[in-house]
């Protein structure tokens, strides 16, 4: 229990304890917007840390084509028609603007 639901509960506001938990949980990463691509969206995929050179390498590459998958998974083409090995999810994707 955290500090502030545990100040709102001992005075006794336990709805104003599940607003805020509401709203929290709204508000809290970029998985629950709902994104959702179109086939042959163009986007970019985020790069993981470990595959970063150094701390001056590009956080996001690009851009490449998205085949649908189901459950917001998506394999990735470049622009040439070349695969990407891996499905990606809509977390490690956004949608790039040319």
């Amino acid at each position: 229990m955290n500090v502030l639901s545990h100040h709102l509960t001992s005075k006794g506001r336990r709805g104003r304890l599940v607003t805020i938990t509401q709203a929290c949980r709204r508000g809290s990463g970029e998985g629950d917007r709902g994104r959702q691509f179109q086939v042959a969206d163009q986007v970019m995929r985020g790069d993981h840390r470990h595959q970063l050179e150094n701390k001056f390498s590009p956080k996001w590459t690009g851009p490449f084509r998205t085949e649908a998958l189901e459950n917001g998974a998506y394999r990735l083409e470049t622009l040439e028609g070349g695969a990407i090995p891996r499905t990606w999810n809509t977390t490690n994707l956004k949608f790039y603007f040319s």
